[in-house]
């Protein structure tokens, strides 16, 4: 384990360090010329290896003993998008880690070695995906289920299904391509209260990656 990674479990013992800048934490641990980006990638190996749990949302964090199982691949959920109007801000807060077996990784999708892709979870929030029908399994976004996006996947083709943000709003939708705009998509049982996002090509439209997956939140 890297130095830095064992002074922020250390540290994580007598300090909440969702409530600390990463700023703050990289003087904390004695290194305080370290980039926040820095900071954030020991933060998200500590995760990987299922010992520190950091949700800056609600200010919380949790320390976990290690659980090595190689049959899973570990996805941090970042946030919450939106399926219905571009109402949830793209902020990347990180809620945990979803763990998604890689035999169960490989049936859903045509690239079986995962370690080729890089995913993020996303929690869907509205119902203007609902008649959606993702990956192999053909699966519906319902609200509050978790959404695999592919971010290594920046350039959608016409009819994926992606993550994009506009205006700091993410959103879910199925991308169609004409020849002076895109269209974001929605795809509901009830149509006609979800028209189409209109974008010029000129606008603040990124897309973050493609979904490649549902997986259905029972939790409640």
């Amino acid at each position: 384990m890297h130095h830095i990674q064992k002074k922020l479990l250390e540290l994580a013992k007598t300090n909440n360090l969702a409530e600390c800048t990463l700023r703050r934490t990289a003087e904390l641990v004695g290194d305080p010329d370290m980039s926040p980006g820095q900071v954030q990638h020991h933060l998200l190996q500590l995760e990987k290896r299922n010992l520190l749990f950091i949700n800056r949302k609600n200010k919380t964090q949790r320390l976990e003993s290690p659980v090595e199982d190689d049959r899973f691949v570990l996805v941090p959920i970042v946030g919450t998008a939106s399926c219905g109007p571009a109402l949830n801000y793209a902020d990347e807060y990180n809620e945990g880690l979803l763990r998604i077996s890689k035999q169960l990784l490989g049936k859903q999708l045509k690239q079986s070695n995962s370690d080729r892709c890089k995913y993020i979870a996303i929690r869907a929030d509205g119902e203007s995906m609902n008649n959606a029908r993702i990956g192999k399994s053909k699966q519906p976004i319902n609200s509050g289920d978790f959404v695999l996006v592919d971010i290594s996947q920046h350039c959608a083709e016409d009819g994926d299904y992606v993550l994009s943000i506009i205006g700091d709003m993410a959103n879910i939708k199925r991308l169609k391509k004409h020849e002076e705009y895109i269209s974001l998509e929605s795809e509901s049982l009830t149509p006609d209260r979800f028209p189409p996002i209109i974008v010029d090509q000129s606008e603040d439209c990124m897309i973050n990656g493609k979904v490649v997956a549902v997986y259905k939140n029972t939790s409640g």
